[in-house]
């Protein structure tokens, strides 16, 4: 049997995508999941075929409290962190120092942290040479800049840790920092996932068709054509900002404490690249073992907050996952599916933190919610994707949530959340 580890959510923060002003804190975040809304928007770029994004509206720094100077110095990633986190450890009724007062962690995950400004900077370089850019890329786009800034910003005299790798970044990152806490090795961890990848490279690969002729990212113009778990889709639609939670013992409360249990599992999915699908069996065979180690069949779980974008081959990827694990398992119990993916479009450092939000929130409401811009469910899913409205959790038995990121070649982890 898997080991259970208790977990406590004490605050969460967040500068996520919307319509006019960006989605601050977890209310906001909670009404348009519950709500199946969507913030994405048109993307105005020259050299993509990307016309639709998750967008944050402004710099996403209004209520940093920081000198000007050292604002323009940040990253607009950096400028996302920064506020996801402050915004948390106040959602979690806590200081910087009381968090530096015992044994903490900050933990950052981000697919390619500051990539903009290191571009434009490299650009400084050949055009003025070494002495125009100095110091620049240590203090503000070397990938460790984000969490050495926060810590010396922000005052969290804490160690730090920074990650990358595709996708599943953000949860792996609170896979590690939720460990640590369960396991009593610390009293706290801060975890932020962060990115800002509407430029020109990342978004040349998204809009580029590979050799299976799909592309990751939707390139038509209508934000309503992202549409996960549907028969009609056109691909992922891009997004920026970053989301931060505060993790703490069982007992340690905040405004909106959260007390449950977790397990979760860590492995290599057999992508040749960070974005690299691979095949669908060994990640059956992993929900297969984390399922039997935790005693779990598909009937104990509430729902399945999935890894589908509105991409074709992703979702025919999930498809066969899941009927790999159904066979594995020998289990044809029904599974409710959802997706947030359209609500706020995929945001590669803190898909999988959103995830695990998401899930929180359904199980604290009892409620799974629906798959945003869904319309037709895809016929070939071998499980029962949510449309419309919320679907409610009847059966008291059904009390985990299973959820999974994946990055092909990168960590494809999976997390089981259960509360208490």
């Amino acid at each position: 049997m898997g080991t259970w580890l208790p977990i406590t959510l004490r605050g969460v923060g967040l500068t996520l995508p919307g319509l006019d002003k960006p989605c601050y804190d977890f209310d906001e975040f909670a009404g348009a999941v519950l709500s199946g809304s969507c913030a994405i928007t048109p993307l105005a770029r020259t050299g993509t075929p990307i016309r639709v994004a998750g967008q944050v509206p402004g710099d996403g720094d209004e209520h940093l409290v920081l000198p000007e100077k050292l604002l323009r110095r940040m990253t607009r990633a950096s400028r996302f962190a920064h506020s996801a986190v402050t915004r948390a450890l106040e959602d979690a009724g806590l200081t910087a120092g009381q968090i530096s007062a015992g044994d903490a962690v900050l933990v950052v995950s981000s697919y390619q942290f500051a990539l903009p400004e290191t571009i434009a900077l490299f650009e400084r370089f050949e055009r003025e040479g070494p002495a125009a850019v100095a110091f620049d890329y240590w203090v503000s786009t070397a990938p460790a800049a984000i969490a050495s800034g926060m810590a010396t910003n922000l005052g969290l005299q804490i160690p730090t840790l920074s990650l990358t790798g595709g996708c599943s970044t953000s949860m792996r990152a609170f896979e590690l920092a939720a460990s640590m806490v369960g396991r009593g090795e610390v009293d706290h961890a801060v975890v932020v996932g962060v990115d800002t990848p509407l430029e020109p490279l990342y978004l040349s690969a998204t809009g580029h068709p590979g050799r299976s002729g799909h592309h990751a990212s939707s390139l038509s113009g209508d934000p309503s054509d992202v549409r996960p778990h549907d028969e009609h889709q056109t691909g992922n639609a891009p997004a920026e900002g970053a989301a931060a939670v505060v993790l703490g013992r069982p007992g340690h409360r905040g405004s909106r404490t959260f007390e449950g249990e977790f397990q979760a599992l860590s492995t290599r999915n057999g992508g040749r690249n960070p974005m690299g699908l691979g095949t669908p069996e060994p990640c059956a065979a992993d929900l297969a073992r984390l399922l039997r180690g935790a005693g779990l069949s598909l009937r104990d779980l509430a729902f399945f907050c999935d890894f589908a974008e509105g991409n074709r081959q992703l979702e025919d990827f999930l498809c066969d996952t899941l009927s790999a694990l159904r066979r594995t398992l020998n289990d044809d119990e029904p599974l409710p599916l959802t997706s947030q993916e359209a609500c706020f479009g995929h945001l590669p450092g803190a898909a999988g933190l959103l995830k695990v939000l998401a899930s929180v929130l359904m199980l604290d409401q009892r409620r799974v919610a629906p798959t945003a811009n869904l319309v037709t469910p895809y016929s070939r899913l071998p499980a029962q994707p949510v449309a419309g409205e919320p679907a409610p959790i009847t059966d008291p038995a059904r009390r985990t949530a299973l959820t999974v990121g994946l990055s092909g070649g990168g960590d494809a982890t999976s997390v089981l959340l259960r509360a208490v």
